[in-house]
């Protein structure tokens, strides 16, 4: 049965699924370092990625529109009672920037983001206030329905779906086959981001001691333990750090110092850094340019890969948030849906804008008033109207090159 299958899945914090597990038991990875959701962000690459693709989604405006009849088009409905929740104000504590950038970055690191959705008496949303993914643990109750655990310091509080009006707002990044919570990148990704963490570890502790991994410190004679330590301990405060290069040295008693080579992996371990870059943008499905490194971009290409960014990395999260807003807040209704305003990610530069701008207006695709809303300047009286050129017709009206 379907069903039992389902109910295999059942969770709660006593018994949380992978995911969870996987936050709350964190391990080390084969480079010895730890990698969680929060601590992913030191890496810079991550956070470059994270705020790239979480500052995108905060700048663009989610508005309400409803189908026009006769598949005329869409209008925006700025009256509509879910519009100024998802456009101006999720709740009294965040704008709505604020709030799509927090709701985006959980997804981005957790996999999940959850909001508790505050509805008035005729069960219209009024508020969405984040909660924390860590803490949340979903599950499947006995009547198949799926049951949301939320556990803080002040107790845990439940809550049952109500598929007509859902008490959490869920959204899910990349499944996995989990019907019900998303799949963190940066859990399936441990072994790559550790590797990133441990060569930034690294370089700072190559630079601390000057960018050379040590050296020897020989005499003929023989040093007692508490000589030993003072000799060493002394030295290293006079000259490591980057603050004390080339300082002197003054050496006692038949003291020499003997320099260790740097390493080859040593040398080369910028190279290595800069791999993983490459490899944070594949992780994260954005343009390496995009996040800092423009080893393969050039001139002639770089605006075709931003292009690609909205249409490719983009899209999905778009989607995705769209998606979730219509099944969950905006609810059953075949008039009305959500959709992000891209407009200003697709912007060419002047020359190319007026350009089409133009050819737009010309074929009778935009009135005048249209594209200069396009480019944010007010209406002009007598704008509205749709235009072409005098010598343009249809084919089939006559006229010396018509068939009548």
């Amino acid at each position: 049965m379907i069903l039992d299958r389902l109910f295999e899945s059942r969770a709660t914090l006593a018994n949380p699924t992978g995911w969870l597990t996987a936050a709350l038991q964190a391990e080390p990875t084969a480079s010895g370092v730890t990698i969680s959701a929060t601590n992913a962000l030191t890496v810079p690459a991550v956070l470059s990625a994270v705020q790239l693709i979480a500052g995108t989604i905060g700048q663009l405006p989610l508005k309400v529109f409803r189908r026009l009849p006769d598949n005329a088009g869409k209008i925006a409905e700025p009256n509509h009672s879910l519009y100024r929740v998802i456009h101006d104000r999720p709740n009294p504590e965040l704008d709505a920037c604020q709030f799509w950038e927090l709701i985006t970055t959980s997804m981005l690191l957790h996999g999940n983001a959850y909001c508790e959705v505050e509805r008035d008496r005729r069960g219209r949303p009024i508020a969405l206030w984040p909660l924390a993914p860590d803490a949340m643990a979903v599950g499947r109750g006995a009547d198949g329905r799926i049951v949301y655990e939320f556990r803080s310091a002040s107790g845990a509080i439940t809550w049952v779906d109500d598929p007509t009006h859902p008490p959490i707002f869920h959204l899910k990044a990349f499944t996995g086959g989990n019907t019900l919570v998303g799949s963190s990148v940066i859990a399936h990704c441990r072994e790559t981001l550790g590797l990133s963490r441990a060569l930034q570890d690294h370089g700072a502790a190559l630079f601390a001691n000057g960018a050379r991994p040590g050296g020897v410190l020989q005499t003929k004679g023989q040093l007692s333990a508490e000589a030993h330590a003072r000799l060493k301990q002394g030295f290293e405060q006079l000259h490591r750090g980057a603050a004390n290069h080339h300082r002197l040295a003054v050496l006692e008693d038949g003291v020499e110092f003997h320099p260790i080579g740097i390493p080859p992996e040593d040398a080369q371990f910028l190279e290595s850094r800069r791999f993983q870059v490459d490899d944070v943008a594949r992780i994260f499905r954005v343009p390496a340019h995009l996040i800092g490194s423009l080893e393969r971009s050039t001139f002639s290409n770089i605006e075709h890969q931003s292009l690609e960014y909205v249409t490719h990395s983009m899209g999905p999260w778009f989607r995705r948030i769209e998606a979730g807003v219509d099944r969950q807040l905006l609810g059953r209704t075949s008039t009305h849906f959500t959709k992000f305003v891209t407009d200003a990610l697709l912007r060419a530069d002047t020359a190319t804008r007026m350009t089409a701008l133009s050819t737009a207006i010309n074929a009778g695709i935009l009135s005048v008033n249209e594209a200069r809303s396009i480019e944010d300047r007010n209406a002009r009286p007598g704008g509205d109207e749709l235009i072409r050129p005098l010598n343009m017709a249809p084919i089939n009206d006559g006229g010396p090159d018509g068939n009548s």
